[in-house]
């Protein structure tokens, strides 16, 4: 059985001139770069097949809901059945994003799933997608488990596994990915090394993640979701509420906090005040990250008597993406909140 490349774009599928400037898509490129390099490398499995095919040809800061919605419909179309995994080639900037999609549909086929980014065209010094695109392979022939995974080398030349439902974005001024409980791959023994795949078995399912949704359940989602992140100063009386919006998620600072307390006649900045806002509007306001069985600071619990619901484990992409996606399952808020906490 052959293994399933799937292109959508990005850096991994992009090339610059001479100098590495002005870098565009090339598809076909990519397309042999990744299969020739990994050929042509040392892998005792360097014979293996591909099919290759292209759904998106778009740099992965372009991806928007519609570019979401092609990858669906693209993957209803295909019969997993044929492949003994699939590698899902992607840009960096989005990655998580798209990551917690297909930890959410793809998470119930029974093949492996790897998404695979570069942090530089292929072609350049001190990419490593070519190296992330080995390590998918290896594992896949190796016999990892199903699942959905990131496979991902920092610049500090340690290369990791994540589970897809819990990568978070780089952060600034960084090409490195992290997530709470990521993998760590030494040497190549992963290759042969059965006790090695049990250990990553075993690490993917001890932590909870989402539940998986089937591929044909989902319909066309929309772009209905807005997404808020907390700073100093943030004005809630600015922020539009219309019948576009049918979900907010907020994010919170990391001590699962956000702003309650104001001096003076300065509501405006409050969340309690955009949580009345939301209520009006018969929109739920999640927020997130959170953590149970935690210390809890004062302003947490006038969150919740404000009506925001708290979302528990998740990343915030994770988070985001199954906000989208609920606009498909569900016809109530009610039937939203349900799924929204369902692990």
């Amino acid at each position: 059985m052959k293994i399933l490349l799937i292109l959508t774009g990005g850096t991994i599928c992009s090339f610059g001139d001479s100098d590495n400037l002005n870098r565009a898509l090339d598809m076909a490129k990519a397309r042999r770069m990744l299969v020739d390099n990994f050929q042509k490398s040392d892998s005792q499995y360097k014979n293996e097949e591909f099919e290759v095919i292209q759904i998106l040809d778009v740099l992965s800061e372009n991806m928007t809901v519609g570019s979401y919605n092609v990858i669906i419909s693209s993957l209803k179309g295909i019969d997993f059945s044929l492949y003994k995994g699939v590698i899902i080639a992607h840009g960096t900037d989005t990655l998580a994003y798209t990551s917690a999609l297909m930890a959410l549909i793809l998470q119930n086929i029974s093949i492996p799933v790897f998404m695979v980014s570069s942090n530089r065209p292929l072609n350049s010094a001190g990419a490593n997608g070519n190296c992330n695109f080995k390590t998918a392979v290896e594992l896949i022939c190796a016999g990892i488990g199903k699942g959905v995974y990131v496979s991902y080398k920092n610049m500090d030349g340690r290369m990791y596994i994540h589970n897809a439902a819990h990568i978070t974005q780089c952060g600034e001024y960084s090409e490195d990915f992290f997530s709470k409980d990521a993998f760590e791959l030494t040497g190549c023994n992963y290759i042969t090394d059965k006790d090695i795949l049990r250990d990553i078995a075993g690490w993917y399912y001890a932590d909870s993640k989402v539940k998986g949704i089937q591929l044909n359940d989902i319909g066309r989602i929309k772009d209905d979701v807005l997404l808020i992140r907390p700073y100093v100063g943030l004005r809630y009386d600015i922020i539009d509420i219309n019948e576009s919006v049918r979900i907010v998620v907020h994010q919170m600072y990391h001590s699962q906090t956000a702003c309650t307390d104001t001096p003076g006649n300065e509501t405006v900045n409050s969340i309690c005040y955009f949580a009345e806002k939301c209520k009006n509007n018969n929109i739920p306001l999640f927020v997130t990250p959170c953590f149970k069985d935690e210390n809890i600071y004062s302003s947490s619990e006038k969150m919740k008597k404000s009506g925001v619901i708290p979302l528990y484990g998740m990343t915030l992409e994770m988070t985001y993406i199954k906000a989208l996606i609920s606009g498909t399952l569900c016809k109530s808020n009610e039937e939203i909140i349900r799924f929204m906490q369902e692990k």
